[in-house]
């Protein structure tokens, strides 16, 4: 704690559990904010963009002295390079000029879109994007009666994963559910694809869910990535079904 020569004090991070009632009260209030002031602001010929600068904390003890808050936080990243051997380079050039005309076009262009995003909350539904299109892209590619005959043939239905066991005995026309879907081509179109896969997209799904719905503000801290892992898993594999 120091006294200022205008006779306020200054801490540094004392307050740590009004810290996050003060973050989680500007969770739910800056965005409306920030939203009406930019449509207020904007006319048609002058976009306004509102951006933040700074946060700081302030307050008063109980005689009326200002105390001022305040913190830093370091951020840091690591760069790291790695050499290719020509021949390797030459492979992988290869292998992306055969599989890029492949791709999905709109799946491609939100996984590129969000592997070069910083924020996390637009990194992940990127890439749940991603994630999306091709799996229902991938559903169509399917010739659902030729691989139900495969993958009964093959093993029977003891041999399906239980959420795909549970789907057969439906419909294949009400098979609209994003995860039926995924299930079904983890089934016949993506067979590299783990049970954990499986699960993991489902996690996805339900965060994509509670943000679209507005149970929560931004994804658990890791899934931007695991979003990415599956996305790249997916869009990997050879379009052999269908």
């Amino acid at each position: 704690m120091k006294r200022m020569p205008d006779d306020s004090i200054t801490t540094y991070d004392s307050f740590p559990s009004l810290r996050d009632t003060l973050r989680s009260l500007e969770d739910r209030v800056l965005p409306p904010v920030v939203a009406t002031l930019t449509l207020a602001l904007n006319e048609p010929d002058r976009y306004v963009a509102l951006r933040k600068l700074a946060r700081a904390s302030a307050g008063r003890t109980i005689d009326g002295t200002a105390v001022r808050d305040i913190r830093l936080d370091v951020r840091a990243e690591l760069t790291l390079s790695h050499s290719l051997e020509e021949v390797r380079a030459i492979e992988v050039l290869d292998a992306s000029i055969q599989r890029a005309p492949k791709l999905h076009q709109q799946a491609a262009k939100y996984f590129a879109l969000g592997t070069v995003e910083d924020d996390q909350l637009k990194k992940f539904l990127y890439f749940f994007l991603s994630l999306e299109v091709e799996t229902h892209a991938a559903f169509g590619r399917i010739d659902h009666v030729e691989s139900l005959k495969t993958q009964l043939f093959s093993g029977g239905i003891s041999s399906f994963r239980p959420s795909a066991a549970e789907l057969i005995t439906r419909d294949v026309a009400k098979w609209k559910n994003l995860f039926d879907r995924f299930v079904w081509c983890a089934t016949c179109a993506w067979p590299s694809l783990a049970d954990e896969d499986v699960k993991l997209f489902k996690e996805l799904k339900k965060a994509r869910d509670d943000i679209a719905h507005g149970r929560a503000s931004a994804p658990p801290a890791d899934f931007a990535r695991k979003a990415e892992l599956l996305a790249h898993k997916i869009l990997w594999v050879p379009h052999g079904a269908g």
